[in-house]
């Protein structure tokens, strides 16, 4: 998985591959940004948390310009992304740190426009947005998801990486996209819809993604930011 991610990060390279759109704020993640923040986020599960291959983790960081970073991470490390925190490590934004009471250890990402840590933190949970600044922007990976490998578990079902790809790719031609369209993606998308939009579709597609946070005029934002296709959750 970590040569696809790296693979379209790189075909992208200085043009941007993420626009987060915010009330307070717009930021643009070129191909080679994304790719070393994921190349830090890899680093650090795997070294500094100690995740292997096939431990789970439950990642909700919504629509932030840093959820697609920390769910390419978790792939990168060939992690299993779970809906469900209860016993493994969760990597959340602050205002999330209560719904994962339950989870083996919390990560804290912020959701500061320009990644800034967040502070004053309870010493029990790991300041993830200081803590990546320490590891390496240079990613080595161990191995590959086999394709019948679970790479996604939800409330009721599980995804193997053959199930994601193939979901992808049905959704990729349904719509309609090529490389270089520009799709927007609403912030209620579930799980599952999360880590299809927000890595596995542009991955295989090699198209950007502009991800809508607590837009309102979604029809306007698309229109300024040349967006070809809104995703619905449907």
């Amino acid at each position: 998985m970590w040569d696809d991610i790296a693979g379209a990060a790189r075909t992208c390279g200085s043009s941007p591959m993420y626009t987060w759109v915010n009330p307070i704020g717009r930021i643009e993640l070129s191909g080679t940004t994304f790719l070393n923040g994921v190349s830090k986020a890899a680093n650090m599960m795997r070294d500094g948390l100690d995740v292997e291959s096939g431990d789970e983790v439950h990642i909700d960081l919504g629509n932030h310009w840093q959820s697609p970073i920390w769910f390419a991470a978790a792939l990168s490390v060939q992690a299993v992304v779970t809906s469900q925190p209860r016993g493994v490590i969760a990597i959340v934004d602050s205002g999330s740190i209560h719904r994962v009471s339950d989870a083996r250890e919390t990560v804290v990402i912020s959701r500061d426009p320009f990644g800034m840590p967040e502070k004053n933190l309870e010493s029990s949970v790991v300041n993830g947005s200081l803590e990546v600044r320490g590891f390496g922007d240079v990613f080595s990976p161990m191995g590959k998801y086999a394709s019948d490998e679970v790479m996604l578990k939800n409330s009721n079902f599980e995804l193997s990486l053959g199930d994601v790809r193939s979901a992808a790719e049905a959704l990729i031609s349904e719509q309609g996209i090529v490389s270089g369209s520009r799709i927007a993606i609403p912030g209620m998308l579930n799980l599952t819809q999360r880590v299809l939009w927000q890595v596995i579709v542009p991955m295989i597609a090699r198209c950007s993604v502009v991800l809508l946070d607590d837009v309102v005029d979604s029809a306007k934002t698309c229109e300024t930011e040349h967006v070809d296709h809104l995703v619905t959750s449907d």
